[in-house]
């Protein structure tokens, strides 16, 4: 069952997350003929209770840093999180299966979705756009595991240093694969950014017989003056 809900999101609630209970649901048979074993007129009927009580949490995709800045390498590994929503403190929110222990995180009152599945439970896809230059690996972020996936890397293939890799999450639905709506809290344009740099050199000049500071120890060029 595909089911969709549209409701606001108000973090000011006294309980988060919101629960929803079905009483009711009808489900109609779209073929005009029901046969069973060659036999016609057969109705649709069942004596199962489907009522369920379901957890509906706030969540969001999360890049480990919103901004990598003055990459000397060629490569930086940059991970990807799903975050979910509890402010029920940590007995109230692992009662509703989140893992409090293992799944802290900076955020106030978000924490690791350490459940995440989008291989085998469908739990929701984060895909990434493909850069022609900057070059990040892989596009498909899958987290099956501890709600993260650390092997995202980008890469300055095809710049000319300095130069700054915007990651873009995919939003458009018409395309084959997008990172799914529910995942996207707080959508940031780009997604997070990576900047390459050249590695450093010196320039300057002096006379002789001067001690350098101490910070002149840098991956960034500067000017000495001694």
């Amino acid at each position: 069952m595909d089911l969709g809900l549209n409701f606001d999101r108000d973090n000011t609630q006294a309980l988060n997350p919101r629960f929803i209970t079905f009483h009711d649901v009808n489900i109609s048979i779209p073929s005009v003929d029901l046969s069973v074993d060659s036999i016609d007129d057969y109705t649709a009927f069942s004596t199962l209770n489907i009522d369920r009580n379901v957890s509906f949490f706030y969540a969001s995709v999360q890049p480990a840093n919103l901004f990598y800045d003055d990459i000397s390498k060629t490569t930086v590994d940059t991970p990807i999180s799903v975050l979910i929503y509890c402010d029920l403190g940590f007995d109230e929110c692992r009662f509703r299966g989140i893992d409090t222990r293992n799944g802290q995180t900076s955020n106030f009152n978000w924490w690791k979705s350490w459940n995440h599945d989008n291989i085998t439970e469908d739990d929701g896809n984060i895909v990434i756009e493909s850069n022609p230059v900057g070059l990040v690996t892989p596009t498909s972020i899958d987290i099956s595991t501890k709600g993260e996936n650390n092997a995202i890397v980008v890469s300055n293939t095809g710049l000319t240093l300095p130069a700054t890799v915007k990651i873009n999450l995919v939003t458009d639905t018409s395309k084959a694969n997008f990172t799914d709506r529910w995942l996207i809290f707080q959508p940031h344009d780009p997604f997070y950014r990576v900047r390459f740099i050249n590695s450093a050199t010196w320039a300057g000049f002096g006379d002789t017989g001067h001690v350098v500071g101490g910070n002149s120890n840098t991956k960034k060029g500067k000017r000495l003056e001694w």
